[in-house]
């Protein structure tokens, strides 16, 4: 819960929000590692 690097990771499930919609929320193998470069390493 971290809003540092929260931006991109907002940019990147906004599409995918648009795409897939419910994956975002599962959060899977594609936003983890924007997730540990900007979030938390």
């Amino acid at each position: 819960m971290a809003g540092g690097g929260r931006r991109p990771d907002q940019a990147f499930l906004s599409k995918a929000k648009k795409s897939e919609g419910p994956s975002e929320q599962r959060a899977p193998a594609q936003p983890d590692p924007q997730r540990s470069e900007g979030g938390s390493p």
